[in-house]
C-alpha cells in the first residue's frame, strides 16, 4: 500500500519540475502571436517564441524580414538546449533598423541564460551588438549567422569577471562585416569566458579588430577562421589606425589559449598578442597560422601598460610579404618565448626583429629566413635588430603560389624535415600528420 502511494507523487513530482518532451514551433510573417505556433498556424514574432520556448524546443523561423529585438526569456541545459533557427533553406533577416536600445546590448539580446543556440539567421543593423551574451551564462552557440551593419560588434561575449561566470560558448561558422561603424569594440569580441571555441568565421571589412579575446579569457580555442581587410577607425586627428586581424589582449589574467590554422591577410598585425591592462597572459600559443599582405605579421606587443607575457609560443607559423616585419618581438616584459619552425619570406622591412642584443626569454630556432635585411631601428632608446636565430634554413621556400595564397610546399623545398618537432603541433594546417618524414618541415604545412 506504502508503494502505491508514493509512485504517484513522484510521477507528479517529476512532471511538475521537468520539461520532459522537447517541442517544436514556428515562425512566419504571415503568423500571428495568438495562434498555437504550430507550422499550420505560426507565430509573428521571434520574442513571441523567445518568451515562450523552455529548455529542449526548438523554434523553426520562416524566411523574411522580422523588425524585432530578440530577449530570450528562459534557459534551456547543457544537454537540452533551446534553439533559434531558420527553417531549412530559408533566410531570415532580423533588423534592427529603428529599433533603439542602450550601450552593451544586442540586437538579439541574452543576458543571464544558458543553454541557447542561434543558428542560421541574418542579424542586420544593429544599433549596439549583433548578438549579445552577458551575466551568468554557459553553453551557449552562435553559428551560421551573419552578422552585418553593427554599430559595435557583431558577436559580443562579456563576463563581468568579478561578478558573473560566463563558459562552455562554441562562435562557430559566422560571417562578420560591416561591423564597428562607431569604433567600438571588434567583429567578435569575447571577454573574461572560460572554456570557448571560436572556429571557422569569416570576419571581414569591419572597422576594427577582427577577433579579439580578451578581459580575462582562458582554455579556449581560435581556429580556422579567415579574417581580412580591417578597416581600421580614423582618429581626431584625421590619421587612420591600422586594426589587428586576431588579437590576444589581457585585461585579467589570460592563459591557456591556443590560436591556431588562421588565416589573416589585409590587417594591421595579422596576429598580436599583449597585455594592455599590465595583467598577467600565460600559456598562448599560435601554430599553423597564415599571414600575408598585412602591415606586420605577428606582433609581441607592449601595448597600453604593457604587463607580463609568460609561456608565448609561434611556432609552424608562415609570415609572407607583410609591408613591415614577419614576426615582432617587441615587447620586453615577457619569460619564454619561443619562436621555431616558421616562414619567413619577404617581408619589407624585416623578417624577424627582437631586442638587440638578443633579448632574454626569446628562443628562435629553426625558422626559414628569405629576404634578410639587416634591418635595426629605435625606440623609445632601446635598439632592435633582425635576427635569425639558431639552425635557420635560407633562401626560396618554393611556395606552391605564395602570390595566390597557396603556401603549400613543393617537393624541392629547403623547409622540407627541417624544422624541430620539439613543441611542434601534432597536425598541420591541413589536418595531416607532422612529422610525415625524419623530422617536422618549416612552415604550415607537411608535405607529403
Amino acid at each position: 500500500m506504502r508503494l502505491l502511494v508514493v509512485l504517484p507523487f513522484v510521477v507528479l513530482l517529476l512532471a511538475a519540475t521537468s520539461h520532459v518532451s522537447a517541442t517544436e514551433y514556428y515562425v512566419a510573417p504571415n503568423g500571428n502571436d495568438a495562434n498555437l505556433g504550430t507550422e499550420p498556424q505560426p507565430w509573428k514574432t521571434i520574442q513571441k517564441a523567445a518568451g515562450t520556448l523552455l529548455a529542449g524546443d526548438t523554434v523553426y523561423i520562416k524566411a523574411g524580414t522580422y523588425n524585432e529585438r530578440v530577449i530570450p526569456k528562459n534557459s534551456g541545459t547543457a544537454t537540452q538546449s533551446i534553439t533559434y533557427a531558420a527553417y531549412p533553406g530559408h533566410e531570415v533577416i532580423v533588423d534592427g533598423k529603428g529599433i533603439a536600445f542602450g550601450w552593451g546590448s544586442g540586437l538579439f539580446h541574452i543576458k543571464d541564460k544558458s543553454g541557447i543556440k542561434v543558428l542560421g539567421i541574418r542579424i542586420v543593423n544593429s544599433a549596439y551588438y549583433g548578438v549579445s551574451v552577458s551575466g551568468n551564462a554557459s553553453y551557449i552557440s552562435i553559428e551560421r549567422n551573419c552578422l552585418r551593419g553593427c554599430q559595435s560588434s557583431g558577436i559580443h561575449v562579456w563576463s563581468q569577471k568579478r561578478t558573473t561566470t560566463i563558459s562552455h560558448i562554441m562562435i562557430a561558422d559566422n560571417e562578420v562585416t560591416e561591423t564597428n561603424m562607431n569604433g567600438d569594440q571588434e567583429g567578435i569580441s569575447v571577454c573574461g569566458a572560460d572554456t570557448f571555441e571560436i572556429r571557422g568565421n569569416h570576419v571581414h571589412h569591419i572597422h576594427k579588430e577582427g577577433i579579439d579575446t580578451k578581459e580575462g579569457c582562458s582554455n579556449g580555442k581560435i581556429r580556422k577562421n579567415y579574417v581580412h581587410h580591417m578597416l581600421g577607425f580614423r582618429q581626431p586627428n584625421g590619421a587612420v589606425v591600422c586594426t589587428v586581424g586576431i588579437y590576444v589582449d589581457t585585461y585579467g589574467d589570460t592563459r591557456n589559449i591556443e590560436v591556431s590554422e588562421n588565416i589573416t591577410h589585409n590587417c594591421g598585425s595579422g596576429f598580436a598578442i599583449a597585455s594592455e591592462g599590465g595583467q598577467p597572459s600565460e600559456n598562448v600559443r599560435f601554430v599553423n597560422n597564415i599571414a600575408y599582405n598585412n602591415q606586420d605579421g605577428f606582433v609581441v606587443a607592449p601595448w597600453g601598460k604593457g604587463g607580463p607575457l609568460k609561456n608565448i609560443a609561434l611556432v609552424n607559423n608562415v609570415s609572407y610579404a607583410n609591408r613591415r616585419k614577419g614576426i615582432f618581438v617587441q615587447h620586453k616584459n615577457i619569460e619564454k618565448v619561443i619562436v621555431r619552425n616558421n616562414i619567413c619570406s619577404q617581408n619589407t622591412e624585416a623578417q624577424i626583429v627582437v631586442n638587440d642584443p638578443m633579448q632574454q626569454g626569446v628562443t628562435l630556432d629553426h625558422n626559414f629566413v628569405d629576404g634578410f635585411r639587416k634591418y635595426k631601428m629605435t625606440w623609445k632608446g632601446e635598439a632592435w635588430q633582425e635576427v635569425c636565430g639558431d639552425d635557420v634554413v635560407t633562401g626560396d621556400p618554393r611556395f606552391v603560389n605564395a602570390i595566390g595564397g597557396d603556401f603549400h610546399l613543393n617537393k624541392d623545398s629547403p623547409a622540407i624535415d627541417r624544422g624541430s618537432s620539439v613543441g611542434a603541433p601534432s597536425v598541420d594546417h591541413d589536418g595531416n600528420r607532422r612529422p610525415e618524414g625524419p623530422s617536422a618541415d618549416i612552415g604550415v604545412y607537411e608535405h607529403k
